[in-house]
């Protein structure tokens, strides 16, 4: 699968890491396919109260204001780990899945900014975790491919999320 154009590149202000680490384009396709499927599911059988993580039950109809004030402190919290790869646990990136999944495309500016450096978070801990595990590689590439692709924040991902939505 590491075909048809190989792995995906980065923005320049966002770390660079070894060809190995990163999904191959066939899986970046495959892989945001789904990630809007569940993204429209969610919208029309449910709001953020029928997701069963986190505090997503006590805050009743969830607007984009709370999910990004949920976003906020996650990427917060992500940041004072002293090594996101291994210190953040699979829940942290549960949660960050699924807020991502929740917010509205195009988002507010200050969504966006928090979603960038949550970008350069992953994207730095991708690229300087001397030996990630496949389990910490995945979760980091499953956030980084989200907001690459979906809200735009590498040039690279965004393309060939472009070129998916107009095969």
């Amino acid at each position: 699968e590491q075909q048809k154009g190989g792995a995906v590149g980065n923005e320049t202000d966002l770390a660079v890491c070894g060809e190995d680490r990163k999904p191959s384009v066939i899986w970046v396709r495959r892989f945001l396919g789904y990630f809007v499927s569940m993204r429209r599911v969610l919208r029309e059988y449910g709001d953020a109260a029928s997701v069963d993580l986190y505090e997503f039950e006590r805050l009743g109809p969830c607007g984009q204001v709370a999910l990004q004030g949920l976003l906020e402190r996650e990427v917060d919290a992500l940041e004072r780990m002293n090594d996101v790869g291994v210190g953040a646990c699979e829940v942290t990136f549960k949660r960050l899945y699924t807020i991502l999944a929740l917010v509205y495309v195009p988002c507010h500016s200050d969504t966006l900014a928090c979603i960038r450096k949550l970008t350069r978070l992953c994207t730095t801990a991708r690229a300087q975790d001397p030996r990630p595990n496949d389990d910490e590689l995945s979760l980091l590439n499953l956030v980084i491919v989200i907001c690459g692709g979906l809200f735009r924040q590498d040039e690279e991902l965004a393309r060939v999320w472009d070129e998916e939505l107009n095969l």
